[in-house]
């Protein structure tokens, strides 16, 4: 609730998900969330095996509905968060608006 006063509620969370089962997890955010991914190509620095790392932009509420899909898929998948203070595109704030 803090969170909401100090920084607003448009706040997003923008996330990186390391993980095998990227196609079940870029699915989910697609079909159940309604929100677009990008994948990158990365390697492991320490196994040096290949790897497609997802990266999505979502509200905290759609973060949480992922973030439980994600346990149950695959619970050794590596997620990074950070909050998004503005996101401007489609599906949140027009790029044009002021």
């Amino acid at each position: 609730m803090i969170d909401y006063v100090i920084a607003g509620v448009n706040i997003a969370m923008q996330v990186f998900i390391m993980t095998s089962k990227y196609d079940l997890i870029s699915e989910y955010i697609m079909n159940e969330l309604g929100r677009g991914v990008t994948f990158f190509k990365g390697q492991g620095g320490y196994s040096g095996k290949d790897s497609t790392v997802i990266y999505t932009v979502v509200s905290r509420r759609e973060f949480i509905r992922m973030r439980e899909y994600i346990k149950q898929v695959d619970r050794k998948a590596f997620i990074t968060v950070s909050d998004a203070h503005e996101v401007l595109g489609e599906g949140f704030k027009r790029i044009d608006s002021e």
